[in-house]
């Protein structure tokens, strides 16, 4: 089996590739390409890297996984998409080397799919907007502008 990882770079596509993909499974499946919905494999693909950590995968690991991720289903290729897979925004860029934790992150893949072709792919923007972007998007908060034009309605700070 063959795994593509779109794995980002943040600030580049907000999602639009993974939407269009998921868009488009029913052609891809009729291929042996399946598109899992991000629900069902992020948060357990970040927790099972995460506790690799601390302990070796079990010889189930590589079964689970598919078997949440293609849903009793079968594919030849399974693509995935999260630009958080190597670090989150926050954390991209340490001491000067972007996503620091990419290589141990697809060593970690590795020992769980050992038989499998592991693709990751990422898109990157130019260096400047991408530090431009990283060091001025955080999450905003609404705030009720009090008298005068807008009042009553939410303003983003």
């Amino acid at each position: 089996m063959q795994l593509v990882l779109h794995t980002g770079v943040h600030f580049t596509e907000d999602e639009r590739l993974l939407k269009c993909l998921l868009r488009n499974q029913d052609d891809f499946a009729k291929t042996g390409v399946k598109v899992p919905g991000p629900s069902t494999y992020r948060n357990l693909f970040r927790d099972t890297l995460n506790a690799m950590h601390k302990a070796e995968p079990s010889e189930v690991a590589r079964d689970v996984l598919l078997d949440a991720i293609l849903d009793e289903g079968t594919a030849s290729r399974v693509i995935l998409s999260d630009a958080n897979f190597f670090r989150s925004p926050a954390t991209a860029l340490q001491e000067g080397v972007l996503y620091p934790a990419a290589a141990v992150r697809m060593l970690r893949m590795a020992q769980l799919f050992p038989e499998d072709e592991i693709a990751s792919l990422w898109r990157s923007e130019t260096p400047r907007r991408w530090c431009r972007c990283s060091m001025t998007k955080r999450p905003t908060r609404l705030r009720r502008p009090s008298g005068g034009a807008g009042a009553g309605r939410p303003a983003l700070v």
